[in-house]
């Protein structure tokens, strides 16, 4: 093989990367950003099937032509839109094809039949509440493993974290009943005025 040649081979292959690559970037952009974060298992179906036909593409360019490489990635990027399209107006469709959340521990205690049916250890649910900065399992009201293997943790209202909400709710109570102290002894103060002015009057 000649110089010039393989300088021809080597520039075929890098614009077949660069069409490859653009042709995948753009798909997932379409998909959007949920595919690329927390990837449920048809996500994850997606991505590695475009992964091995970019693959193709680029290993066999004398088998494969540019367009039979983009054609599949296309093809790929319908059919995850059209099923993210369909989850949203179809909550049945989306149940089979994205699964739902088990719940794995309630009111501080494991859930055995939610574990078994994720597969999932004693060391693994401590391992995601670890995550979660979880470290007291009597403070969490439900747990619950999304389909995308993330867990959702519900705390007990005294458990909570303080927000800024919850700080704002806790100063106006606390400013209410204080306040309502307040009018109570102003009150009583005045009414103890009255009944001792009314006392010297009849003096």
């Amino acid at each position: 093989m000649s110089e010039g040649s393989s300088w021809g081979v080597i520039g075929q292959v890098a614009l077949r990367t660069f069409i490859m690559y653009t042709a995948t970037l753009v798909m997932f952009r379409l998909i959007g950003k949920r595919s690329v974060h927390n990837m449920a298992p048809f996500d994850l179906i997606v991505v590695i099937m475009a992964g091995d036909i970019a693959a193709i593409a680029l290993e066999e360019p004398q088998r494969t032509s540019i367009l039979q490489g983009l054609a599949p990635i296309a093809v790929l990027g319908i059919l995850e839109l059209g099923l993210a399209i369909t989850n949203v107006y179809y909550k049945n469709v989306e149940r089979v094809t994205q699964g739902m959340a088990t719940i794995v521990m309630q009111d501080g205690q494991p859930v055995p039949k939610g574990m078994k049916k994720e597969h999932l250890s004693q060391a693994d649910l401590k391992a995601l509440l670890h995550q979660k900065n979880v470290d007291d399992q009597t403070t969490v009201q439900e747990a619950r493993l999304e389909p995308t293997g993330e867990m959702s943790i519900t705390l007990y209202p005294e458990d909570r974290p303080l927000t800024q909400k919850t700080l704002k709710q806790v100063l106006n109570q606390e400013l209410g009943r204080m306040m309502e102290e307040r009018f109570a002894q102003l009150a009583q103060a005045g009414l103890q005025k009255i009944v001792e002015q009314q006392r010297q009057k009849d003096l």
